[in-house]
């Protein structure tokens, strides 16, 4: 016993060198309240890695800088033994308690960044406290391996002195909290021969900006994709002939399951595309050839299976598939056609969007998936169609409702002149808005939301849906001559008509290649 009391000592002696600690304590040790509860302050606790269930907390991790997804540990007084905790009046899950009474939360996602209210109340009454919210943003460049790190708040987006060091960054997305960052990551040897993939895992709340928190090996071959469940700690990788489930129940390292080949039915080096429904139990891989959807059933993630191959444009037999998104309720599919390399020389063609039915119906065997397409519209737009982003609620420009999780959801597209295709980069000099932002809703209404100086490609939308980011590419400002290459950055685009956009310059593309399906991609914390 007395061993016990001195290494717990030990602990909290050793936790209060770093920062400032609380021990944890049942809930049954919490006292119960004497009156209203009064909140004395909050505490960021920064990156933690395998929260404990007993001993001490700390916020030596913690830098005063509260992010999406982040712990935080609320202190004060009479809080009770069950309080309701609201922050940015969303519910927040408790962790633990702390000695005290303290409660440790995790800040939920969709609040907007700014000031914000972490409450605690119960039948005796409700108190509060502001703390200052940030949302950040990665963008990863997969020639450079670089990570770039953005604050995107109400104001406006910056682009913060961070950046993360990761071999060829192919693909990224975040963990149901939001709080870890997931990369993964797809060199090649000198020969030009894919090396084994990783996941890196980068902890959003690290003290002085996201860090590398952990790496996870990937099994696929050619890993090429990431696709994660949104309400579910599920995640995909897809290769070129196989893909790999990994649980985030501890988002900081992912536990694989055994790969599966993909289908026989799908050409191995020729998905392009892939999306996880929010519930993590539908996969959709997205195959130019054919221009088809393979739906496959990853509710036993340890055994994925092969639901179903659905043809998207009957009839049509040259590739026009660019990208799919699943809407926020996961009912329905959206896939961004159109024109590309493989295609133009065969004439123009428009630019569609495809909204597909989702319905799902369980049985004795598991669940059973169909698809329905419920509408293939042509986009008032010319162009190339590159990249999808869905808001999840809110209001894009003119007033125009976005109603998460219906097929009416505003679909977003970036797309390029026509022009570009198989071009020479020194033709963006001679074009003066060669870039555009597509607005579509159900029925194919919409078309061209803004035209910009930069390409996009890759686009993602905050939550609110009041700021767009995309990795665009541009000729330099003025007449560029003597130029080396292209300028790469970042555009931030206000949604709603209150300001312009800007570009934040990340680099420089070498060279004539032009690919602007190649520029990366961004995604905001959720």
């Amino acid at each position: 016993m007395r061993f016990v009391i001195v290494a717990t000592c030990a602990l909290m002696l050793a936790a209060c060198a770093r920062g400032r600690a609380s021990e944890i304590v049942t809930p049954r040790d919490v006292p119960a309240a004497d009156g209203a509860p009064r909140v004395v302050r909050v505490r960021d606790l920064g990156t933690v890695a395998d929260f404990p269930t007993s001993g001490v907390v700390s916020d030596a991790e913690g830098d005063g800088r509260f992010v999406v997804g982040e712990l935080v540990l609320i202190e004060g007084k009479d809080f009770g033994k069950l309080p309701t905790i609201l922050i940015g009046g969303r519910p927040a899950r408790v962790v633990a308690r702390t000695r005290g009474g303290g409660v440790v939360v995790r800040i939920p996602d969709g609040l907007a960044p700014g000031p914000c209210p972490v409450e605690v109340s119960h039948p005796g009454g409700k108190d509060a406290r502001d703390v200052e919210l940030r949302r950040l943003a990665l963008a990863t460049r997969p020639m450079s391996g670089r990570i770039h790190v953005l604050d995107v708040n109400e104001k406006d987006v910056q682009l913060l002195p961070v950046e993360i060091s990761v071999p060829a960054p192919v693909s990224v997305g975040y963990s149901m909290s939001g709080g870890v960052g997931l990369v993964l990551s797809a060199p090649s040897d000198a020969s030009g021969k894919p090396s084994p993939g990783r996941l890196v895992g980068i902890g959003m709340a690290a003290p002085g900006g996201p860090r590398v928190v952990s790496e996870t090996s990937v099994e696929v071959n050619g890993p090429r994709i990431v696709a994660i469940a949104e309400r579910a700690p599920v995640m995909a990788v897809v290769g070129t002939s196989e893909v790999q489930l990994f649980s985030l129940s501890d988002e900081q390292h992912p536990a694989p399951w055994p790969v599966t080949p993909l289908p026989s039915e799908i050409r191995p080096a020729s998905v392009i595309a892939a999306a996880m429904d929010p519930l993590g139990t539908v996969l959709a891989l997205l195959v130019p050839e054919g221009n088809v959807v393979a739906v496959l059933d990853v509710s036993r993630p340890q055994a994925p299976r092969l639901a179903g191959i659905f043809e998207l444009l009957p009839g049509e037999r040259l590739p026009a598939v660019r990208d799919i998104r699943f809407s926020p309720d996961g009912e329905n599919l959206w896939i961004l056609a159109g024109d590309n390399s493989a295609s133009i020389s065969a004439g123009k063609q428009p630019i569609r969007s495809i909204a597909v039915r989702l319905a799902k119906e369980d049985g004795p065997s598991g669940q059973s998936l169909s698809l329905a397409v419920t509408g293939a519209e042509v986009v008032a737009a010319s162009g190339v169609p590159l990249r999808l982003a869905i808001p999840r609620a809110q209001s894009v420009a003119s007033g125009a409702a976005v109603r998460a999780g219906t097929s009416r959801s505003v679909v977003l597209a970036s797309s390029m002149d026509a022009k570009l295709l198989g071009a020479q980069a020194a033709l963006l000099r001679t074009l003066g808005e060669p870039g555009m932002l597509l607005r579509v809703d159900h029925g194919g209404r919409g078309g061209i939301l803004s035209s910009h100086a930069a390409v996009l490609g890759a686009i993602d939308v905050t939550p609110d849906a009041r700021i767009l980011l995309a990795m665009a590419c541009r000729w330099p400002s003025g007449n560029g001559e003597g130029t080396s290459g292209l300028e790469q950055g970042i555009v931030a685009a206000p949604l709603g008509g209150a300001g312009k956009p800007t570009f934040l310059k990340i680099g420089e593309i070498l060279g004539d290649k032009f690919e602007p399906w190649a520029l990366g991609e961004v995604k905001i914390q959720p």
